[in-house]
C-alpha cells in the first residue's frame, strides 16, 4: 500500500516503462492561494499492489469513520490497473468498496465486473486511457437498497452474503452487490477498497497493481417537504375554555439554514 502523485510519478518523471500519473478526467488540481504565483497543489492517489494473488482470493485497506450516505444518490471512485504480469489481462480482476457499519457482518460490497489495464511503454497517454471510464465506480444508493430489500424478500439468512451479480449502473457498466447483515447508510462506520481475483478455470495467481481515486458520493435527494402548525381556542362562555394543537412535518421539510442531512426523513403528526 502506497501513493503516487502528480510531483514524483508524473508525466516530467515518466521512464520508458511506466505509465505516468495524472489526474482524473474533469478533475483540476487545487492551488495555493496564499502564495505569488497560485502554485499547483500535489495530487496524489492510493496504490494498492498484490504479488501473487491465489485464485479466488482478495486483499483490501480500511478506515474507520463516521459518514451520513442517506440523503445522496450515488457512489463513484476512479481506478486505474496495470501490471507486468503476463498472466493478468483484462477483465480477469476485480476491485470492490465496502461501506457499512464494520466489514465482517454489516455491509454493502461494490465489484467491478473486471478491470480493464492500462498497458505501458506509450509515449503519451490521455487521461481517459489513465483512468478509463470501464473501470470507474458510479452506482446509486438505491441499487444498494434494493439488493436489501430483495434479500429480505428471499429470506436469506442475515449471515450470509446475498449476491447480486447484474446491476446497471449510472454510466451503463455492470457490477456485483453483496449485502450482508443489516447495514445502514445513515451510520457507515467502516470503509473498504480492496482487489480480487475471481476464482476462473486456470486457477492462476495474479500480480497487478491499482491507483484508486476521489471515492465519493454525488448528487442530493431534493425531494421537497412542507410543514405546517395549527393551533385553535374556543371558549365555552364563562365555563370552558378548549385549545386544539396540532402539526405536520413532512419527508424532507427543513428550514433555509438546514443541512441536506438535517432535513426530515420521515412524516410525523403531533396533536
Amino acid at each position: 500500500v502506497s501513493t503516487v502523485n502528480i510531483d514524483e510519478n508524473g508525466p516530467a518523471n515518466k521512464s520508458g516503462k511506466t505509465v505516468p500519473y495524472t489526474v482524473p478526467p474533469g478533475f483540476q488540481r487545487d492551488r495555493d492561494v496564499n502564495t505569488v504565483n497560485n502554485v499547483a497543489l500535489n495530487e496524489q492517489s492510493m496504490s494498492l499492489c498484490v504479488d501473487g494473488l491465489r485464485d479466488g482470493d482478495s486483499r483490501a485497506v480500511f478506515k474507520n469513520t463516521v459518514f451520513d450516505f442517506l440523503n445522496y444518490k450515488n457512489l463513484k471512485m476512479f481506478i486505474h490497473t496495470e501490471t507486468d504480469d503476463a498472466n493478468t489481462r483484462s477483465g480477469d480482476i476485480s476491485s470492490f468498496v465496502r461501506i457499512g457499519t464494520d466489514q465482517t457482518d454489516n455491509y454493502y460490497e461494490v465489484e467491478t465486473r473486471g478491470l480493464t489495464i492500462t498497458p505501458k511503454g506509450k509515449s503519451s497517454y490521455l487521461d481517459t486511457e489513465v483512468w478509463p471510464a470501464e473501470n470507474e465506480i458510479d452506482i446509486p444508493f438505491d441499487a444498494l437498497r434494493a439488493a436489501k430489500l430483495q434479500r429480505d424478500k428471499a429470506q436469506v439468512a442475515l449471515t450470509t452474503p446475498y449476491l447480486v451479480d447484474s446491476v446497471v449502473g449510472n454510466n451503463g457498466q455492470l457490477y456485483r452487490i453483496r449485502v450482508v447483515g443489516r447495514p445502514d447508510l445513515s451510520a457507515v462506520m467502516s470503509l473498504m477498497i480492496g482487489v480480487r481475483n475471481p476464482k476462473t478455470p486456470d486457477e492462476l495467481p495474479k500480480s497487478f497493481c491499482i491507483w484508486v481515486d476521489e471515492l465519493r458520493s454525488n448528487g442530493f435527494d431534493q425531494t421537497a417537504g412542507n410543514a405546517a402548525v395549527g393551533k385553535l381556542g374556543i371558549k365555552l362562555a364563562d365555563f370552558a375554555n378548549v385549545t386544539l394543537n396540532a402539526s405536520y412535518k413532512g419527508y424532507g421539510f427543513g428550514g433555509v439554514q438546514s443541512k441536506i442531512s438535517e432535513r426530515s426523513r420521515e412524516t410525523s403528526y403531533a396533536y
